[in-house]
């Protein structure tokens, strides 16, 4: 069974997002502090955990430290891991959340995971229509409907399966990255038509 370790604000949103039947085919567990007896049980059961997926929204302190956490941990016990991560909005910038922090977290993992996409939260600020006027929260909203649907893709293909091949594997990968290219081109898209409508209004 595929694991999911969920980190902050975007774990706890993305475990509220999925249908029990996805969450029935997972383990899902929602880290808020420094578990090391965790992952020990973790290793303990590796031969039933064919992957880890480790979703964790950057930036922040303790974000940043459960990730990295995480990450070290899974890595040292040698057990495969995706990663799926966000970086924060630049007007969140400040004393609690830093984008320069969340890359370089997010680099870090990179080093540790079998594969790791961080989905810039900046970019859904162009597909909106009113980015001054839209509530903070619908812009998360947003955010996390396209890493629940990415999660729900890979339980779905892969859920089942009590073993992973490197394949499998390489292939989850892939998936990540069509995620990414996908969100970046309806990015595109929405800007686009802003233009057109700003346009027609002249």
């Amino acid at each position: 069974m595929i694991n999911i370790i969920g980190v902050g604000s975007l774990g706890s949103a993305v475990y509220r997002g999925l249908s029990k039947e996805i969450l029935d085919k997972c383990e899902y567990t929602l880290l808020d502090r420094l578990k090391p007896k965790y992952f020990e049980q973790l290793w303990l059961k590796s031969e039933s955990i064919p992957l880890t997926i480790l979703i964790a929204s950057l930036g922040g302190r303790t974000g940043n430290k459960l990730a990295l956490h995480a990450g070290n941990s899974l890595k040292l016990l040698d057990l495969p891991f995706v990663a799926l991560t966000t970086a924060p909005f630049t007007f969140e910038e400040g004393i609690y959340r830093n984008k320069a922090l969340a890359i370089g977290v997010a680099e870090q993992l990179k080093q540790q995971a079998n594969h790791v996409e961080v989905f810039n939260n900046d970019c859904v600020l162009e597909m909106v229509s009113n980015p001054q006027t839209t509530l903070i929260s619908e812009l998360f909203k947003i955010i996390d409907a396209y890493v629940i649907s990415l999660v729900e893709t890979i339980i779905k293909r892969y859920g089942y399966k009590d073993t992973l091949s490197e394949n499998d594997i390489a292939d989850i990968g892939k998936l990540m990255a069509h995620a990414q290219s996908k969100w970046q081109q309806d990015v595109g898209i929405r800007t686009e038509e802003r233009k057109g409508k700003y346009h027609n209004m002249q």
